[in-house]
């Protein structure tokens, strides 16, 4: 009995052993996963602090305004330009088809010509029927890029 009984302890100190050294070594492998996740953390939170300052950066109002002026030709407001709500005049539909048509520019800027792009693949010609683009859609397309261009 006394020799069941040690053979018994031996093996389940060994058991033991074996179960700390899994333990530790789990517990190893997850201290370096942490240490990683924790350096990723502060990479992104650098990202991240580099990216608001970029932002506001772009989202500077001299910076737009400069670049308004630049590339758009906006000018600041004149005082005679702002004027209060009451001041405004009423306008009914008809008036305001004729203000719009009277405020619009004259001469409309010349838009490149269409042209076809012929078919490369057979499965393109299949599905356009030979044809680069469709009349019905390519009207369609004009008509929106001529409402846009008014």
């Amino acid at each position: 009995m006394r020799r069941g009984l040690t053979l018994l302890t031996l093996t389940a100190a060994m058991a033991l052993g074996a179960a700390l050294y899994h333990v530790s070594y789990a517990t190893l492998a997850l201290e370096r996963e942490l240490a990683r996740l924790d350096r990723r953390l502060i990479e992104t939170e650098e990202a991240h602090h580099l990216l608001r300052a970029e932002w506001s950066y772009l989202n500077a109002p001299a910076r737009i305004e400069a670049l308004a002026r630049r590339h758009l030709g906006f000018q600041p407001l004149l005082g005679e330009q702002v004027v209060a709500l009451d001041q405004l005049p009423l306008a009914r539909p008809a008036d305001a088809v004729a203000m719009v048509e009277a405020i619009r520019p004259k001469a409309k800027p010349a838009l490149p010509a269409a042209r076809a792009v012929p078919a490369t693949t057979p499965q393109l010609a299949a599905a356009s029927d030979g044809q680069a683009t469709r009349p019905s859609v390519t009207a369609a397309l004009a008509a929106v890029i001529d409402e846009l261009t008014r």
